[in-house]
């Protein structure tokens, strides 16, 4: 989180390249780490530098309940049954 607040207070322009930091899902990945780029960005003109660090927690970790659904219902091109 540091980082990423540090990267971004710094070059409120800064493009984080995901696409190498791959998890369980990488699509899941990205997508979290995008959040929580843009909430960040959006926050440095908003709160102080503690708020900001909350915010940037909050984003990173959004969805982290997802990390425990299986991959192919995450991957599913199709709408979940009421099974899933």
């Amino acid at each position: 989180v540091n980082t990423i607040l540090d990267e971004i207070l710094n070059n409120k322009e800064v493009v984080l390249n995901v696409s190498d930091l791959r998890n369980k899902n990488e699509m899941l990945y990205e997508h979290c780490m995008n959040v929580c780029v843009i909430a960040t960005s959006i926050g440095a003109y908003i709160f102080d530098t503690k708020k900001l660090k909350d915010l940037t927690l909050g984003a990173l970790l959004h969805d982290f309940g997802l990390m425990f659904v299986p991959e192919e219902i995450l991957d599913k091109p199709d709408k979940l049954s009421p099974e899933e």
